[in-house]
C-alpha cells in the first residue's frame, strides 16, 4: 500500500513538528517519572538511614548505660575486694587462744608439768611458759615440740632451776622458764626470771 500526503508543506511541517514534539514531551514525561522514583528512592533512603541512625543512636545510649552499669559493678567489686581482704587480714591478726593451749597440751611430754602460762600477742612482749620436768632432756623435748608447731616463733629456755616437785612422786626436778613469740616478726627478748 501506497501512501500519498497530499497536504501542503506547512501543514506538513506542523505534523512534523507536532511528532517532534509529542517525542519531547513523551521523553520529558519518562525522564519526570524517572527523577520522581529517584527522588521517592532517596527519601526511602533518608528514613531508612535516619531509622538506622535513631537505632544506632538508641543502641550507643544502651551501650553506654551498660558500661557505666559495669564500671559501676566492677568498682563495688573492688571495694568488696579490698574489705574482704581486709577482714581476711583483721582474722589472720587475731589470735586463736584455744588452738595455741591446744597446741601447748599436745607438746607438753609425759616429763613436764607446766606452772604458768602467759601468752602476749603484741608485738613488743613475748610469751612465758614456767614449768617443771624430770629431766633436761624433757625440757628440750618439750622445746622442740613446742618449735615443730609452727605456731610458737624465736622460743628460747631462759633458765633452769634445781628444786621443782614434778608430780605426785615428790621427786626432785628442774625448773624452767621457755619463752616464745605468737608471730613471725623478730622480738626483742625481756628477761624474766620467776
Amino acid at each position: 500500500m501506497i501512501r500519498l500526503n497530499l497536504l501542503p508543506p506547512e501543514i506538513k511541517k506542523e505534523i512534523n513538528f507536532a511528532k517532534k514534539n509529542a517525542k519531547i514531551v513523551n521523553n520529558l514525561a519518562y525522564v519526570l517519572c524517572a527523577l520522581a522514583i529517584l527522588a521517592g528512592f532517596f527519601i526511602i533512603l533518608a528514613v531508612v538511614i535516619g531509622g538506622k541512625h535513631s537505632v544506632y543512636a538508641t543502641e550507643k545510649k544502651y551501650a553506654t548505660a551498660l558500661v557505666e552499669q559495669k564500671a559501676k559493678i566492677e568498682q563495688s567489686g573492688n571495694d568488696l575486694a579490698v574489705r574482704l581482704n581486709l577482714i581476711k587480714k583483721i582474722k589472720a591478726s587475731r589470735t586463736n587462744w584455744n588452738e595455741l593451749l591446744d597446741k601447748i597440751a599436745e607438746s607438753t611430754p609425759p616429763g613436764v608439768r607446766l606452772q604458768s602460762i602467759e601468752i602476749n600477742n603484741n608485738s613488743k612482749n613475748r610469751s612465758t611458759i614456767t614449768g617443771v620436768a624430770n629431766t633436761d632432756r624433757d625440757i628440750a623435748i618439750f622445746k622442740d615440740l613446742l618449735a615443730s608447731t609452727n605456731k610458737f616463733y624465736f622460743i628460747d629456755l631462759e633458765s633452769i632451776a634445781d628444786g621443782g616437785v614434778v608430780g605426785t612422786n615428790q621427786a626432785n626436778g628442774k625448773i624452767f622458764v621457755i619463752t616464745f613469740a605468737t608471730s613471725k616478726t623478730a622480738q626483742t627478748k625481756t628477761s624474766s626470771t620467776k
